[in-house]
């Protein structure tokens, strides 16, 4: 299934996890539909880059 989120979704998922410190919990509480997203995400905010643009399809498991 591919998902396209917002930049604003992004941010969010990342306070959402800064919160519960699990991309597992992050993902349940916002309802997305897979975790490799948010992983991908957190791999990137951790090593001080932007997340990719919004508009562009993630593909989730």
């Amino acid at each position: 299934m591919k998902v396209v989120y917002s930049d604003e979704q992004r941010r969010l998922a990342l306070r959402v996890y800064r919160r519960t410190r699990s991309v597992t919990k992050t993902v349940r509480e916002l309802g997305f539909s897979g975790r490799w997203t948010s992983y991908k995400w957190l791999r990137e905010f951790k090593r001080g880059r932007k997340p990719a643009k919004a508009g562009l399809r993630a593909s989730l498991l």
